[in-house]
């Protein structure tokens, strides 16, 4: 076995075996997808190889707008983050956030996009279910006639504190 063909082999074990999923994007189509590309977005991989448009047909309809705009920034070869968030539809229709990076590659001599992605659904709902957990303290807080006043521990500041208590203390 040639040192190229091991690569190779090897290569394919890690795309093959990746929990990130990797998509290639040539001419607007999907001309490689690994298993777990597979997985998150619930289409098998031959569904994947024959979508007709898969940017339209996968990324999530509110979402559509800023991923149609960087793919016209990187072919006007504008800088921009291989780094983005947003929302694609799984197969059964149901939203999952991936959080992607996008590299320009050759792939079978032809330019072509490789995109690697995982699922963040599951961070996305930890953060809006702390965002709301905050604000209810904040209101709670903010709200209750009793004065409140918040220290650090180690400067021993009051950070912050309620309008009952600043109408106690003045």
């Amino acid at each position: 076995i040639t040192e190229h063909k091991q690569a190779e082999d090897l290569y394919s074990v890690l795309v093959n075996g990746s929990l990130q999923a990797l998509i290639i994007l040539q001419e607007g189509k999907i001309v490689f997808s690994n298993p777990a590309a597979e997985h998150i977005s619930g289409y098998s991989k031959q569904e994947l190889l024959s979508l007709e448009n898969p940017i339209q047909t996968i990324i999530h309809p509110d979402d559509l707008p800023m991923i149609i705009e960087r793919v016209q920034q990187r072919a006007q070869g504008e800088k921009i983050s291989p780094c983005a968030q947003y929302r694609i539809l799984q197969k059964s229709g149901t939203p999952c956030w991936v959080e992607s990076q996008t590299a320009p590659i050759l792939f079978k001599g032809k330019q072509a996009e490789q995109i690697v992605y995982i699922d963040i659904s599951e961070r996305k709902q930890t953060e809006a279910a702390l965002r709301e957990a905050l604000n209810f303290r904040e209101r709670l807080i903010s709200e209750v006639p009793v004065g409140i006043s918040i220290y650090d521990a180690e400067s021993g500041q009051c950070i912050a504190g309620n309008k009952a208590i600043a109408e106690l203390v003045g």
